[in-house]
């Protein structure tokens, strides 16, 4: 009987331990956000995707930088899973008076902003050069990653690059 116990509770604790790391390792997937349907009629356009700092130094503070997206379609625009490649950098998208919560590299959300026909919400940057001491000297580049319901652009990448010095 102390056998069939024994079994029996490891059997459970190994299923128990399944489900918990399937419930800890779940990422939020387009299909479970509330998405507006994906038509023709949702268009967005970038005036730029890139932007260069230049020459920043380490202990000068964070550096910012934002970029415009634009929804030039008939239908309403969505960004969402807005992640960044790198602790040291954060985003945040702003529209009008609304601002989202601020995402970073590890960051999982099922925040989603609406941007109306002929509208432009910014995708807002900031990058804190000291973060990583002096391991982070040098050229850097960092990348921001925005899933929108734009059938032609169902992914945007945003690149800063600066070279960060003494």
């Amino acid at each position: 009987m102390t056998n069939k116990v024994l079994i029996f509770s490891i059997v459970v604790s190994f299923g128990l331990i399944i489900v918990a790391g399937a419930l800890i390792n779940k990422q939020i997937q387009p299909s479970s956000v509330n998405l507006a349907k994906t038509d023709l009629k949702t268009r967005l356009r970038l005036k730029r995707a890139e932007h260069d700092w230049g020459q920043i130094r380490i202990n000068g503070g964070d550096v910012k930088q934002s970029f415009v997206i634009e929804n030039i379609g008939e239908g309403p625009l969505q960004l969402y899973n807005i992640k960044t490649s790198c602790m040291c950098t954060t985003a945040y998208l702003s529209l009008d008076d609304q601002k989202s919560p601020v995402f970073g590299m590890h960051d999982k959300s099922s925040y989603i902003m609406t941007v109306p026909p002929g509208k432009s919400a910014k995708l807002n940057v900031v990058f804190n050069p000291a973060y990583h001491g002096p391991a982070g000297l040098g050229q850097i580049t960092r990348m921001v990653t925005i899933e929108t319901n734009d059938r032609e652009n169902p992914k945007l990448t945003f690149k800063l690059m600066a070279l960060v010095t003494k």
